[in-house]
């Protein structure tokens, strides 16, 4: 049987991290890892990286708005005053799911590449692709995993399997980038 937190890991990716407090209530502003034009779910839970250890937290539903293209005030349940709120900053929040079940990206038209779920098959760590830089010669994708963020280049060297279409690519991401 599957440990629960390595289940967790593999349904979610990194939304984002907790900035700041907002307000004297124990909201916090949420900075998106890449930008979104609107919200489309508020969700029910964000799991906040505690020790590495995705932790769940209940949404406060009436709390979310979002306040630019990066940006959201959130209320967590029992997090009600600026001392509790304050410990929870600096901390990556994750969602269930994938990119594009929360937020509509700016534009309409996203990269095919963005918002998919990364594995590395070295590591079996998942995470997101947050950007694609199509640099003539040397396309790069961008990867949020594991707290960290990754440029790999976007060739058959460290991209294994991919299609646009399906929600997952597989890549080889090099040990030595591992320690950047």
């Amino acid at each position: 049987m599957e440990p629960v937190i390595e289940r967790i890991n593999k349904k979610t990716f990194e939304a984002g991290q907790l900035v700041k407090l907002h307000g004297i209530s124990g909201r916090l502003v949420l900075r998106l890892s890449m930008p979104a034009e609107e919200i489309r779910n508020v969700p029910g839970w964000l799991f906040i990286r505690i020790w590495g250890q995705p932790v769940p937290f209940k949404v406060v539903d009436e709390s979310v708005y979002q306040k630019d293209n990066r940006h959201l005030v959130i209320g967590l349940e029992g997090i009600d005053s600026q001392e509790s709120a304050r410990r929870l900053v600096g901390y990556t929040c994750c969602l269930e799911g994938q990119w594009s079940d929360w937020f509509y990206v700016e534009g309409g038209s996203a990269n095919p590449w963005i918002g998919k779920e990364v594995t590395d098959a070295t590591t079996g760590k998942t995470g997101t692709v947050i950007s694609y830089n199509d640099i003539p010669g040397n396309p790069l994708i961008e990867i949020q995993i594991s707290g960290k963020t990754i440029l790999l280049p976007f060739n058959d060297d460290y991209i294994l399997e991919s299609d646009k279409n399906a929600r997952k690519i597989r890549v080889r991401i090099p040990l030595e980038m591992w320690n950047l």
